[in-house]
């Protein structure tokens, strides 16, 4: 019988500290149809991220008091850390950073769409512990740019996020938002981030937790895997089906959070991503429901 590759991932977060939420994903943009000749001329983006992957330097500005004429900023400092799922096919970023209001802890699961050649950005922090509605764009000429739609203190409001000036070593992101339609935007989270040393990447880890956010440590690291699947669940089929293969597991926000990448074997093919959102594996001591604008954190810092 031929074989096939069986690859998923799953994001298990736990929830911990106080961390600003980014907008949800939203875009109107018709898709236009194309020849079938002009479609090979299409950008493949998969690869658009990739300059990302790595350890980083970020200082960030964020306004304070976002659609109100407020002037006043703030600062924060801290590192960003991203790393390749699915060869570059999809990425998971980590932010640390600290500034006037407090310490800030936050993930995003990036996913390229090959049929719509656009990104999927998924973002969680450390006080909800869930993954929201993604963030959906495209880079062109090297610049990146995702459109979401959210509420902002009871208003709708749209949201921009840039990524730009692009070298090896450094790149400049913005999140503007918009209450009047896109006529105006007004940017309220602005970072540069410059790559750090292999030197400076070393993550330190902490020790001073102790409550059950710390399940699932023994499950770190490379695992062989042998997996049993009932092929139509409830459907009285006493039928199933045998895969075997890998799993890696690596944590993420110093163990309170992780990721498992899975390729298997089997008579069967499916690839798939369990999102929080839909089937996500949670242990977490808050699941706030506040909205992606209220908590105002992009996922591109």
């Amino acid at each position: 019988m031929k074989r096939f590759r069986f690859k998923f991932i799953y994001l298990l977060a736990a929830s911990l500290g106080y961390l600003c939420q980014p907008m949800h994903a939203f875009s109107q943009t018709a898709t236009p149809q194309v020849s079938a000749q002009s479609a090979d001329a299409v950008h493949d983006g998969q690869h658009d991220f990739d300059f990302n992957i790595g350890a980083w330097k970020s200082h960030i500005r964020r306004l304070q008091h976002p659609l109100t004429g407020s002037k006043e900023w703030i600062d924060v400092n801290g590192t960003v850390t991203v790393s390749k799922v699915w060869q570059g096919r999809a990425n998971l970023e980590e932010i640390e950073a600290d500034g006037p209001t407090g310490h800030l802890e936050g993930l995003t699961l990036r996913l390229y769409n090959p049929e719509s050649r656009q990104w999927y950005l998924y973002w969680a922090n450390s006080q909800g512990g869930t993954l929201g509605a993604p963030n959906v764009g495209e880079f062109k000429n090297g610049r990146g740019e995702f459109y979401s739609q959210d509420q902002f203190n009871g208003r709708t409001v749209l949201v921009r996020q840039i990524y730009s000036d692009i070298t090896q070593n450094s790149y400049h992101f913005e999140q503007a938002f918009s209450d009047d339609g896109g006529k105006t935007w007004e940017a309220n989270w602005v970072a540069s981030l410059t790559r750090e040393s292999a030197a400076q990447t070393a993550q330190q880890q902490s020790s001073s937790d102790e409550s059950r956010q710390r399940d699932f440590d023994f499950n770190f690291g490379r695992w062989k895997t042998k997996v049993s699947r009932l092929q139509l669940p409830l459907a009285g089929s006493t039928k199933w089906v045998e895969y075997e293969g890998t799993s890696l597991v690596r944590p993420v926000w110093n163990g309170r959070a992780l990721t498992a990448k899975h390729s298997t074997a089997g008579p069967s093919l499916c690839e798939m991503v369990l999102q929080t959102s839909h089937r996500i594996r949670l242990a977490s001591s808050s699941h706030s429901q506040t909205t992606a604008a209220e908590r105002g954190k992009p996922i591109g810092s």
